[in-house]
């Protein structure tokens, strides 16, 4: 089975978070027909229950996974074709998991398909999870544990989360910045808008303004310095003479290795606390800044990249989080290398079928090199 129709087929499952669809019976009825042995695990109850896979092949020498999700964000309005059909055009599939990131886990198959069929003396698995882009609290990280009990030990781990810039493949992730969220409510006095108050949407904005102008560090070759952005900002007093009593935003920083989360909440408390005394003001960190042991793996993809694209990449942290956060716990060798994250959860996503296959010719020549 080609690239693409494993493709077309993963995206004919409409695997919304936490929804299945058949996803993970797929992925392992294909690599249990080229050698696998697969087993699916579930986490979770009722709605929130999540299906999860791990696949292997082999015994001998390094364990080689590749990482990954079936699941989707919504597709939303507005596409030109069925974002679960997966239309081939002009040579792109269009179709919602394209890029991020069923393209990838396609390719990753084929890849492993064409090794085994000549080679005996490896060990790849896969470690599938429907949890990435909703808690997370399903997927990943309890299956990581769930490995532990079987002891089962994964020695080198690719991710294909989208990675790609300007050309395919020309940036192997190997960390990532840490993140943590806030919820601020600003108490202030409501009364009639002739008069002066203690206007809380005021003294909002003058602490948002503190927060966003605030420089939290610099960043180097590997992380991009902190940044804070605001995702919500509400305040209503239900009337247009009317001044109201609270104010309301959430905000977002992303922080390199050289901070904490609870460093990060120390100075946001005290940016606000020095603005203003009557706030509320909460967090919670979705993962620390981490940067894997990469020398080996990285140089390895490197090569391979070289070898079908004609480059070496660059090697960053940049871009968002991804369930490498929980892995690097398990696996210190560990990097993200995928599609082009311009088209992640786009309105009309698509891969190129070229990139795709691209794609897997570099997966190949990584399990060929490593």
């Amino acid at each position: 089975m080609s690239q693409v129709e494993i493709l077309q087929r993963l995206i004919r499952c409409q695997s919304v978070t936490p929804k299945d669809d058949g996803a993970m019976n797929l992925v392992k009825t294909i690599l249990e027909g080229i050698g696998f042995s697969v087993k699916i695990i579930h986490f979770g109850e009722g709605d929130e229950r999540v299906l999860n896979l791990y696949a292997k092949f082999g015994n001998v020498g390094k364990n080689i996974c590749f990482a990954g999700h079936v699941d989707v964000v919504p597709a939303g309005d507005g596409w030109s074709y069925d974002p679960f059909f997966g239309h081939v055009e002009n040579g792109k599939l269009y179709g919602r998991g394209a890029v991020d990131m069923k393209g990838a886990i396609a390719a990753a198959i084929h890849a492993a398909g064409s090794i085994i069929k000549n080679r005996a003396d490896i060990t790849i698995s896969f470690l599938l999870t429907g949890d990435e882009e909703g808690i997370a609290i399903n997927g990943t990280k309890k299956m990581l544990n769930w490995l532990l009990q079987q002891n089962e030990k994964i020695d080198v781990c690719i991710l294909g989360e989208p990675t790609s810039h300007t050309m395919l493949c020309d940036t192997i992730k190997v960390g990532a910045r840490g993140s943590i969220t806030f919820d601020l409510v600003v108490y202030g006095e409501q009364g009639h808008v002739a008069y002066e108050h203690l206007n809380p949407i005021d003294i909002m904005a003058q602490i948002a303004l503190e927060l966003t102008n605030y420089s939290f560090d610099d960043g180097d070759e590997l992380f991009q310095d902190s940044n804070l952005e605001f995702t919500s900002l509400v305040s209503d007093s239900k009337a247009e003479n009317l001044v109201p009593n609270v104010a309301m935003a959430r905000f977002n920083v992303r922080f390199p290795i050289s901070r904490t989360a609870a460093n990060i909440a120390e100075l946001v408390t005290n940016i606000c606390k020095k603005c203003y005394n009557n706030v509320d003001l909460k967090w919670h960190s979705s993962g620390e800044a981490f940067l894997a042991e990469h020398a080996g793996i990285s140089r390895v993809a490197s090569d391979a990249i070289e070898a079908v694209m004609g480059f070496r990449p660059k090697i960053n942290t940049f871009g968002g989080t991804s369930d490498a956060r929980f892995i690097i716990n398990h696996c210190k060798e560990v990097i993200e290398l995928g599609l082009f994250t311009r088209m992640a959860h786009r309105v009309d996503e698509y891969a190129k079928i070229s990139d795709i296959e691209k794609l897997s010719e570099i997966y190949l020549r990584i399990l060929e090199f490593i």
